[in-house]
């Protein structure tokens, strides 16, 4: 019995730590993230804008759905997300809501470097609650959801390049 109250009495200070750590860190976090992917711009800018083939070829998204000239939703595993593209040259912006306690900005901007292209994430979002925000800074990769983004990217288009995480850190947004 002692030991069944020793191990509840365990339990119940390190939910208590994560939540009062996690209540004390930013409630954001940014990161920025490359990748070098064989061929031209132009076809890696024509693959992050078919909305419609997006479940094939990224992981964790389950459908997608175009609502408009310049706005979509995206489902999957991470919920509903819902974004207004503001289109640039080089790339585009995206501005993202989510349908929970998350929200942030994705910009992705494709630069020819010779016979191939450099794709660079930015990411700006917010992470809801104490403990999602302990998980972010303690738990979880830096950068894996921007590197397993641009993965998937590169495998779709026939390269298997490994993104490069370039920086990440928690701050308040």
């Amino acid at each position: 019995m002692i030991l069944l109250f020793a191990a509840v009495a365990a339990i119940v200070v390190a939910i208590t730590v994560v939540l009062v750590v996690g209540s004390l860190l930013p409630n954001g976090c940014s990161c920025v993230a490359t990748v070098r992917i064989a061929g031209k711009p132009e076809r890696v800018l024509t693959a992050c804008n078919e909305i419609a083939r997006l479940p094939t070829w990224q992981p964790g998204v389950t459908a997608s759905a175009i609502r408009g000239e310049s706005s979509f939703v995206v489902s999957g595993h991470r919920g509903t997300f819902e974004i207004e593209r503001m289109r640039r040259d080089d790339g585009f912006d995206d501005a993202m809501t989510h349908n929970g306690d998350s929200a942030g900005t994705w910009s992705v901007s494709v630069v020819r470097d010779g016979s191939s292209s450099v794709v660079t994430l930015r990411t700006q979002r917010i992470v809801g609650g104490p403990f999602g925000r302990f998980l972010a800074r303690h738990i979880a990769t830096p950068g894996a959801l921007e590197s397993d983004w641009l993965a998937a990217l590169s495998r779709h288009l026939g390269d298997p390049a490994n993104p490069i995480v370039e920086g990440f850190e928690m701050r308040s947004l």
